[in-house]
């Protein structure tokens, strides 16, 4: 269904019927946009006649949505390895440590460790600093740019 020509009522009730769809989602952490939402079967049927929305939206998204599908798969794996599930943890122990890392970044698992920007420093401090790189030898320059935030 292409949501965009929708007018008057029909208009109206897509925009409820949406609202309430990526809201459900996002409840669940997964993220849905209109366009998402035309493609469901259950949506249409909400949409266009005067009856409620079915909650097998959710099983339509994952069958029909390779997005929603997937968010909701990571979803589902954080929230395992997070409560210590058996079964998941027996999988990321078999994997290489390398895909390990790549598993748990796609899982949104990051250890709970923030990442220190350094700033950059501002006019005088910044002259001074780049002085003081140049005293360094060649090998030491950009890491000691990088420490001090002078990099392009």
């Amino acid at each position: 269904m292409d949501h965009t020509t929708l007018t008057g009522r029909d208009a109206a009730r897509f925009e409820a019927v949406s609202t309430k769809i990526i809201s459900d989602a996002r409840r669940d952490g997964i993220a849905m946009t209109e366009s998402m939402v035309a493609r469901l079967p259950s949506a249409v049927v909400a949409t266009l006649t005067e009856s409620a929305l079915s909650e097998a939206w959710a099983k339509e998204a994952r069958d029909l949505l390779p997005e929603y599908a997937e968010q909701a798969e990571r979803n589902e794996l954080r929230a395992k390895l997070e409560s210590g599930d058996e079964e998941a943890l027996d999988q990321f122990a078999g994997l290489s440590p390398q895909r390990r890392i790549s598993a748990a970044r796609a899982a949104g698992l990051d250890g709970g460790r923030k990442v220190k920007t350094p700033t950059a420093p501002e006019g005088d401090e910044k002259v001074r600093a780049l002085r003081h790189v140049m005293t360094l030898p060649a090998s030491a320059r950009i890491a000691a740019a990088r420490k001090l935030g002078l990099t392009l």
